[in-house]
């Protein structure tokens, strides 16, 4: 028992030396890992930020788009939707609680509250956003795929094409160089 007991603690001690050399040779990623909570909210800013960047990112999938890349670019287009349509919301006053409690990560709701908050967003939501929330939002198909059953995504240019400008005219309204 007490043999049990020191090699416990050895290896706590172990561990902690090994965090503390992980905190005090890593970057400030690591930094950040070891205090998630302590991490700044989104912002309109970043928000844009990881829109354009998964914008770019579906144009390199959509390069060689077959059946093996539907869930990459399910994932990798619903998220650029949801920054896009948070980034417009927040531009217009909605909050990062409001985001979270009122959309999580439903597309169709975010698209209604940006067209109730103006342009860009207009019009009812269009059809490949439909087919895009269904492996988007809960219960997160494109995730994780029920055993047996598969996904569909809309065709690239369907989603990569209309987002195109809608990002640039977020773009203009923050002010942000991207």
């Amino acid at each position: 028992m007490l043999a049990g007991h020191r090699l416990g603690r050895a290896d706590s001690a172990w561990e902690r030396s090994r965090n503390e050399n992980i905190i005090e040779e890593g970057d400030s990623a690591a930094r950040h890992a070891m205090n998630i909570n302590e991490l700044p909210e989104p912002s309109e800013s970043s928000l844009l930020r990881v829109a354009y960047s998964c914008h770019e990112g579906l144009k390199i999938l959509a390069t060689n788009f077959h059946s093996q890349m539907l869930v990459p670019f399910g994932i990798v287009a619903g998220h650029c939707v949801e920054a896009l349509l948070k980034c417009h919301l927040m531009q217009n006053g909605w909050t990062n609680i409001e985001l979270r409690t009122k959309l999580g990560h439903d597309l169709e709701a975010a698209w209604r509250a940006g067209v109730e908050c103006g342009p860009p967003i207009a019009g009812e939501p269009p059809s490949w956003l439909l087919v895009l929330n269904a492996g988007h939002k809960r219960p997160f198909m494109y995730r994780y795929t029920p055993h047996q059953h598969g996904v569909g995504t809309p065709r690239a240019e369907e989603v990569i094409e209309p987002i195109t400008p809608l990002l640039e005219a977020l773009r203009k309204k923050c002010g942000y160089i991207i």
